[in-house]
């Protein structure tokens, strides 16, 4: 849910002290993440088994290591995007791609602790 949320909010902010801007995440990959949590979000309703939480855990992992790489290196993903509109700077990350990290990493997280405990809670 958080990678959903985090494929809206800016990725990137670039500016100087008279003029800034903000790239969304929608426009810098975002729609790749907002899918893969879509993705995240059907195979978990559609059944929990071994093979989905495989599947949840690399997408997870896809999802967490896509947003640590634009944010250990924003130039990155911001390239093009921010320099059409003439700011100077180079750009930082946003609250969109920490969001997106955490829901990978939430995903990951809860597939590996799932396996691991053995708490399949759709069990009746």
């Amino acid at each position: 849910m958080a990678a959903a949320v985090g494929a809206f909010l800016p990725w990137f902010t670039a500016g100087a002290a008279e003029a800034s801007a903000s790239v969304p995440g929608t426009d810098a990959g975002g729609w790749l993440t907002l899918g893969a949590a879509g993705l995240l979000l059907a195979v978990s309703v559609w059944h929990w088994g071994p093979a989905q939480r495989g599947v949840c855990a690399l997408v997870g992992l896809a999802v967490f290591g896509a947003a640590m790489f634009y944010i250990a290196v924003p130039g990155a993903g911001a390239e093009g995007l921010l320099g059409s509109r003439q700011l100077q700077g180079s750009p930082t990350p946003g609250l969109g791609l920490y969001a997106t990290a955490f829901g990978g990493l939430a995903a990951v997280t809860s597939a590996v602790s799932d396996t691991w405990f053995d708490t399949d809670w759709k069990r009746a």
